[in-house]
């Protein structure tokens, strides 16, 4: 995903075809579509595949003739529109014509099952569809929180102390020592979030923010009417979501709007998800979820907001739990997701998604 240049793919779909010609040469015309040629920089390169024995004399390549007036781009869309080999679903696809660099990079700490001593691993993923990961640590705890700070992420467990800084650019891991106080929690509960490289942590009534010269928390302001049950930040702003009565529910921003949803109760109708849309300061309804959730709680993964019941809170309580469901914008509903998809059991990760131009690159 990370090249110099398109050469460094062409090169690799060449060697890896010349190492079994006779078996891998009907791969070359997909493999040619994941190339991403601009034609005034690349003309040289692209001259120099289509003359390449791989592809001039690749009977595969639909029986018509290559000519010198046959450009790299004519000879791409002809195999996406023509090769009954690929994929119906690879042909409408338009990452090849999509940046080669991401436009942000995902942390995602997995809670694992097994005899091993650690809980939890950590992986980084550089593709904006997250299909693939790396692997970068393991741990012995479970992070249940991850805040980024400059070119330094902060990860968290049970506890209000941090166990590990991860330093993306070094690609360094510290452990947390014994005798330091850097960075820890007011409180394990709460809502921790980043604005302008600065932490602040929303729990109860109380907003503070950190001091790093002082290496303290300080409290900046306090709710006294209200009880504050989530926070996000949007168009460099925090967004703080209260109410007067004891209720719970999860809130996540997303496409500069702020998502609140409710926990299922009874007596009301809480299973409705609430929209506020800071720009027009309006709020909307949004069609009711498919499952009455009993301790709901809401991320934004790829681009999409993902609700799921909180088993971790809810296992010993509850042997029935319902599927997670993403809502699909463009369609206005909510779908559930499959029990093959690795997001079915969701409750087993934590993300964080780095923005950052320069980390990102």
């Amino acid at each position: 995903m990370s090249v110099i240049s398109e050469r460094s793919v062409w090169e690799a779909i060449m060697s890896w075809t010349e190492a079994n010609s006779s078996i891998r040469l009907p791969h070359v015309p997909a493999l040619l579509t994941c190339l991403r040629l601009d034609e005034e920089v690349d003309e040289i390169l692209a001259a120099e595949i289509l003359s390449h024995t791989i592809v001039s004399r690749n009977p595969h390549f639909f029986c018509f003739m290559l000519s010198n007036q046959l450009s790299f781009h004519t000879l791409r869309n002809t195999i996406l529109s023509l090769h009954e080999c690929l994929d119906p679903v690879f042909q409408n696809s338009l990452s090849s014509y999509d940046p080669r660099i991401p436009n942000r990079l995902h942390l995602i700490a997995k809670l694992t099952e097994s005899s091993e001593p650690w809980r939890s691993e950590l992986f980084l993923s550089y593709d904006n569809e997250l299909d693939f990961w790396r692997h970068i640590h393991k741990a012995y705890n479970f992070f249940k929180r991850m805040i980024v700070v400059g070119q330094r992420i902060y990860t968290y467990s049970d506890y209000d102390v941090y166990d590990y800084i991860t330093d993306i650019e070094e690609e360094t891991l510290i452990g947390r020592r014994e005798d330091e106080v850097h960075m820890t929690m007011p409180s394990v509960k709460g809502w921790t979030i980043t604005l302008g490289e600065k932490p602040y942590h929303i729990v109860g009534s109380d907003v503070s923010s950190y001091e790093f010269e002082r290496n303290r928390w300080e409290r900046i302001t306090t709710f006294r009417y209200i009880s504050i049950k989530g926070a996000v930040t949007l168009n460099n702003q925090i967004f703080i979501v209260g109410v007067h009565e004891r209720n719970e529910f999860s809130v996540v921003g997303n496409h500069e709007q702020v998502f609140v949803v409710p926990k299922y109760s009874e007596d009301a109708h809480p299973e409705t998800v609430e929209v506020y849309d800071p720009n027009q300061n309006t709020w909307m309804s949004l069609p009711d979820l498919p499952f009455q959730y009993r301790s709901p709680k809401a991320v934004v993964l790829n681009d999409k907001i993902i609700v799921y019941e909180n088993n971790e809170e809810q296992s010993q309580k509850y042997q029935d739990v319902d599927p997670p469901v993403y809502w699909v914008k463009s369609a206005r509903l909510w779908r559930i997701i499959d029990e093959s998809s690795p997001w079915y059991h969701i409750e087993q990760y934590t993300f964080l998604a780095l923005d950052n131009c320069r980390l990102v690159k």
